[in-house]
């Protein structure tokens, strides 16, 4: 993203803080399509989010049962 004079430091956190403000930023001259696939890609990042919460919450239900 260099090329659209925006640069992203490297982490999952910071990544879903600032994804929503570098497609909402109408002075960054990004393309609608562009804009359209960061959305996407933020929507499915919160949906990985949400499913590995699941994961861990079986994971630790599993551990007090084995306790």
């Amino acid at each position: 993203m260099t090329g659209y004079d925006t640069v992203l430091l490297k982490g999952g956190t910071v990544l879903k803080k600032e994804l929503a403000g570098i497609y909402e930023n109408s002075s960054n001259e990004l393309c609608d399509y562009f804009r359209q696939l960061l959305r996407r890609q933020q929507n499915r990042l919160m949906e990985l989010d949400e499913e590995l919460d699941g994961y861990d919450q079986q994971l630790k239900q599993k551990v007090k049962q084995d306790v």
